[in-house]
């Protein structure tokens, strides 16, 4: 078996992720239309889909379905607006 001289031969890192001014803990990549009720209601959801009973698979349906309905309303509504926005730009030239 061969094994890479140059591999050994490179320093280890002296620096971490977290020693880096851009990274960020505990910050979620977020779509704009997201907002902060829909992320709360996406920690409670979170917290009933570990509860195995009748009552714990009821809260977390109803609150699958209240999310997706909420989030693709409003994904349609940013989208709406980002395309008319688009067009009125568009015909201002």
């Amino acid at each position: 078996m061969k094994t890479d001289v140059a591999f050994l031969s490179k320093p280890p890192l002296t620096y971490s992720a977290t020693e880096q001014e851009e990274y960020n803990v505990g910050l979620r990549a977020r779509k704009p239309w997201i907002t902060q009720e829909m992320i709360s209601k996406m920690d409670e959801r979170r917290k009933w889909k570990k509860v195995n009973t009748e009552e714990g698979r009821k809260n977390y349906r109803r609150l699958r379905n209240e999310l997706k309905r909420a989030t693709d309303n409003a994904k349609k509504e940013y989208l709406e607006n980002i395309c008319n926005e688009i067009i009125s730009k568009n015909r201002a030239l």
